[in-house]
């Protein structure tokens, strides 16, 4: 049985007028509030006490502009027609946050609408329908206040708003939970990356122990070092394979000694992509997975949305993607065969190291485009990458890592299946649910 939707002026849902956000001048920035700047907007669909900017603002001012649970964010102009419809919901507000002038607030009145229905509504195709029939383009995309109070919402009671947020806001939980776990995830990969193959901890500690001298580059590393074997947090056992000395290298400084340092040329694998002529591209699944560039792959694990009957660059299932144009840097892991275009590259381990390869990646390219050139967009090119420097460990140490990293990369792997497929079922059921074609 479908909802009993009744038609509302959005105005009339508000405990307050909508309003627009602050403007300050440049001496201004810098200290006080937290701003919600459009970075954020786009971010974060549900906006949560996250890292910002910061603003000063007068005593008139604070009354008026501070962000509260619940409020929903509107992008007024916007470079593109889809930032245009953007909405967010503010979840989460631990200090005092305001918002800038290319936002709108909303405030909804809990008794008589969910704010997180409301945030529903406007993320489902109903809720961009309707912004974009008050969205105005000119020299860009946006709403204004006016119109956007105007809005006539097909909205059930109270009731079953709360059911359809609670439902859909339990699927967005999980998902978030998901993400998060993954960052923790990768977290701990990369910050043992950097401990053993970076700052060489295992390595100050058996010199430490053997009384053996440490560089004076790693002099204040070793310091950090020296406490934790005097606590007794450092890991003994783990530092035994690991040898007990430096050398040094004319490209790299110190080392441990008997490492190499080498180059990704004699250590990896590399394929660049090359984009098939349009007539093979398509989006009914013919052919294999097309991907080029960054412009259709997220983090990890790329979902398919255009392929291709024609292209000889492929990469296979494990691969390590590696954005080669704008921007540089970015990293992803081929979950089947797929064809690249000329924006990516596809790299495995010579031995089959796919776990050290993908931190090695992320430590070096942790700044994109830190490497390449271009006048229009920066690029870079098959020498260039051969050229990178590539330090080697004895192939039990990479092992080590490797095996780690490996399973550590399976539970991001599971969890990120997860997620998507909560995405998919959060997104069936979310035009159902506000239509009123699916009843709660």
């Amino acid at each position: 049985m479908a909802s009993n939707l009744t038609k509302t002026r959005f105005e009339d849902l508000l405990l307050e007028p909508v309003r627009n956000g602050i403007y300050k001048k440049k001496e201004f920035h810098g200290r006080g509030a937290k701003i919600v700047n459009m970075g954020e907007l786009f971010r974060y669909p549900r906006l949560t006490d996250v890292e910002m900017k910061r603003v000063e603002l007068t005593s008139n001012e604070v009354p008026k502009v501070l962000l509260q649970n619940g409020d929903l964010l509107f992008a007024r102009r916007s470079l593109t027609a889809e930032g245009a419809r953007k909405c967010s919901i503010v979840r989460e507000v631990n200090e005092p946050t305001t918002f800038e002038s290319s936002i709108i607030r909303a405030r909804p009145n809990p008794a008589l609408a969910d704010s997180d229905f409301l945030y529903y509504l406007y993320s489902s195709e109903i809720g961009y329908n309707l912004l974009d029939t008050i969205r105005r383009s000119v020299a860009v995309s946006g709403i204004t206040g006016g119109d956007l109070k105007n809005l006539e919402l097909d909205v059930p009671p109270l009731p079953e708003q709360k059911a359809i947020a609670h439902i859909l806001g339990s699927l967005d939980d999980k998902i978030e939970l998901n993400r998060r776990m993954n960052a923790t995830l990768e977290g701990m990969a990369q910050a043992l990356f950097k401990s053993w193959f970076v700052d060489f901890d295992p390595v100050i500690d058996n010199a430490l122990a053997a009384g053996n001298p440490i560089p004076d580059e790693l002099a204040a590393r070793a310091e950090v070092r020296s406490q934790a074997l005097a606590d007794g947090t450092a890991n003994r056992e783990a530092a035994k394979p690991f040898p007990a000395a430096f050398q040094e290298t004319e490209s790299m400084g110190w080392i441990p000694e008997g490492w190499e340092v080498s180059h990704m040329v004699e250590n990896v694998r590399l394929t660049m992509g090359q984009s098939p002529s349009s007539e093979h591209y398509n989006t009914e699944g013919n052919g294999l997975p097309f991907h080029q560039g960054v412009t259709n792959y997220g983090e990890r694990f790329p979902s398919h949305e255009q392929y291709s009957t024609g292209g000889n660059r492929h990469a296979e299932e494990g691969d390590i993607l590696f954005s080669v144009r704008a921007p540089v840097g970015r990293i992803n892991i081929a979950n089947c065969q797929l064809i690249i275009g000329r924006g990516l590259s596809s790299l495995r381990h010579k031995k089959d190291c796919q776990g050290f390869l993908v931190y090695f990646l992320k430590h070096t390219f942790a700044k994109e485009d830190s490497i390449g050139s271009g006048t229009i967009f920066n690029a870079v090119n098959k020498k260039e990458m051969e050229r990178i420097p590539f330090i080697v460990p004895p192939d039990e140490t990479t092992k080590a890592f490797n095996d780690i990293a490996n399973s550590l990369d399976e539970k991001i792997a599971s969890n990120a299946e997860r997620t998507e497929n909560l995405t998919k079922l959060r997104d069936t059921l979310l035009p159902k649910l506000i239509s009123g074609e699916l009843a709660v």
